[in-house]
């Protein structure tokens, strides 16, 4: 016997079934002999917004579907809903497991989450100096000459690119810690 999380699709329209039509399918389900119905779930379109009305939708339709267990007197499966913008801003989403991504991170999902739970990185990308030299003000720095200091600037390099996945949009714009002072980063990723 398989051991199934069934997924319900509450409004977000990628996979799983309908929450409308999902009665004959969890009945099918739970009936069949060959899987054991572990979990239902279904994932949060825009819980990243605490002022998204659009959850609290998917809450009772995924509330709505779970009570076919219910009726039909099947036993209810362990429930999750939350994501990490659902960790963070709908406790009502906290069914039996909660699912979060990207916060495990130490990451807000969106700009317009709210940290409202302590969060820290759990992941650091770590590399060396590989090379240091004085490059004299005017002269340009890296692909596409993208970068140039103002005045004779002390430059380190650092083997990190995105080829490890280091984003490109850092380009310019990302930091790095370097004896625990941070410095920012020049030139192309």
């Amino acid at each position: 016997r398989a051991r199934v999380h069934l997924k319900i699709d509450t409004g977000m329209e990628r996979i799983g079934v309908h929450s409308y039509s999902c009665a004959g399918f969890i009945e099918a389900a739970a009936a069949s002999r060959w899987c054991d119905i572990v979990g239902v779930y279904s994932h949060l379109a825009c819980a990243d917004d605490p002022g998204s009305p659009m959850t609290d939708r998917q809450v009772e339709r995924f509330a709505e579907a779970c009570a076919h267990f219910t009726r039909i007197g099947a036993p209810m499966p362990l429930r999750h809903l939350a994501n990490s913008g659902g960790v963070l801003h709908f406790p009502q989403t906290w069914l039996d497991i909660v699912r979060p991504g990207i916060v495990l991170y130490g990451v807000l999902p969106d700009p317009a989450s709210e940290l409202s739970i302590p969060v820290r990185p759990a992941l650091s990308l770590v590399s060396r100096v590989v090379f240091f030299k004085v490059v004299k003000a005017g002269n340009p720095v890296s692909y596409g000459a993208t970068w140039h200091p103002s005045v004779d600037t002390r430059i380190v390099t650092v083997p990190v690119g995105y080829g490890d996945g280091y984003p490109r949009a850092l380009s310019s714009r990302g930091q790095v810690l370097l004896h625990g002072r941070r410095h920012p980063l020049i030139g192309t990723v």
